[in-house]
């Protein structure tokens, strides 16, 4: 009997609650008033049911009790906290996410592929219709490298069509950071000039998107001949030349 008095008396305070995110904390905390008041009349030899009245009288009208609660408790407040704890928690999780993500493009960027070997034709084929072996005048695998600060680009295969369309397929390896800025790839397709047998060779710009952490530059209209072709990239005082000679050696 006295707890269902002692159940409607903490009913009644948590009704006035306008937050509802906080009369669960609120009817705890005064269940253990009630139970501690309630003790103290249990040792003073009164018996349960009137040690909880005594309990419930000290604790005055649950209405009364409830409303000034309730001005403490304004929803606003509850709501706003409740906002900010959410947002901490959804900032936290996409720093993380962003974290993770930058590091596994650095990891992905710092770790050096397997040389090219996939069948050439599949990046031709949106340059003819028909291929034959016989339509490729050479297609070699390179492996050179040079360094480009503290990157390390490796050219690892040059192929040229019968139709002029050449393609020149590289790597660049940039140096781990675990969670530092990530290293902006150089800008070799923009402002790389190629010749050979005296002749300029102009990149397509946008001509071929990079394929499995492999980038692609591609030529048009390379004379049948050459053989030898010497790369240069000088920007922002960083530079490199090689010369690739297509049957020989560098």
């Amino acid at each position: 009997m006295s707890s269902n008095k002692e159940e409607n008396f903490l009913q009644e305070v948590v009704r006035q609650i306008n937050f509802p995110f906080d009369r669960k904390s609120i009817y705890k905390e005064l269940s253990g008033h009630i139970e501690e008041a309630k003790q103290e009349y249990l040792d003073q030899h009164l018996d349960v049911d009137e040690a909880s009245r005594c309990a419930l009288d000290d604790m005055g009208d649950p209405e009364e009790i409830g409303k000034s609660l309730n001005k403490v408790h304004r929803p606003i407040w509850g709501w706003l906290w409740i906002l900010s704890k959410y947002t901490m928690i959804l900032l936290l999780v996409s720093v993380g996410f962003q974290s993770m993500t930058m590091l596994y493009k650095n990891v992905e960027a710092s770790r050096k592929l397997e040389p090219y070997t996939m069948p050439v034709e599949n990046l031709f084929v949106d340059y003819t219709d028909e291929l034959e072996a016989e339509d490729f005048l050479f297609d070699e695998m390179l492996g050179k490298s040079v360094e480009l600060g503290n990157h390390t680009i490796i050219f690892e295969r040059i192929t040229l069509h019968k139709n002029g369309t050449m393609l020149l397929i590289y790597q660049e390896v940039i140096p781990f950071r675990p969670f530092g800025l990530q290293s902006t790839k150089h800008p070799i397709n923009l402002f790389l000039t190629i010749s050979s047998n005296q002749h300029d060779l102009s990149p397509v710009q946008g001509g071929m998107n990079g394929i499995d952490g492999y980038s692609i530059i591609i030529l048009k209209d390379v004379p049948s001949e050459c053989r030898k072709f010497i790369l240069e990239y000088n920007v922002y005082n960083e530079a490199f030349e090689l010369v690739i000679d297509v049957g020989g050696s560098s």
